[in-house]
């Protein structure tokens, strides 16, 4: 599949796969601003992802080194969608490891989204796990 990126400052690292069997595009940010504790990265680009499809954004696995957690646990980039994608970080200064710039924050997975139509219901089907969770 091709998706196109769009560059919207010069010095911007567009998404790549670190590694040929990768599940995610890597996404290095090209600003990242403090704010109330959280930390706003920018990733300089804009994406057009196809209709049916939806960017899915995930934390890097190894953001907890540098005291950071994904404040949406996951981000969703429409296929619509045509601004800058970013992401928010709540940021705990609880080691001394800050961010280095130039390393991967989070990843973005391309996958299809189902056209769902919702339908009021009274009764559902009956299964082995039932409402029990």
């Amino acid at each position: 599949m091709i998706i196109k990126f769009r560059k919207l400052i010069g010095d911007v690292t567009l998404p790549s796969y670190l590694w040929p069997d990768d599940a995610g595009l890597d996404l290095i940010p090209v600003a990242m601003i403090r704010i109330n504790g959280d930390l706003h990265c920018y990733f300089g680009f804009a994406v057009e992802i196809p209709d049916g499809f939806a960017g899915f954004i995930f934390p890097w696995s190894s953001i907890f080194n540098y005291s950071l957690s994904h404040c949406d646990a996951m981000g969703v980039i429409v296929a619509g969608y045509r601004g800058e994608v970013k992401a928010v970080f709540r940021f705990s200064p609880a080691k001394d490891l800050f961010y280095a710039p130039g390393v991967a924050v989070a990843r973005m997975i391309i996958l299809p989204v189902s056209d769902i139509q919702p339908v009021r219901a009274d009764i559902l089907s009956e299964t082995s796990c039932g409402a029990g969770g």
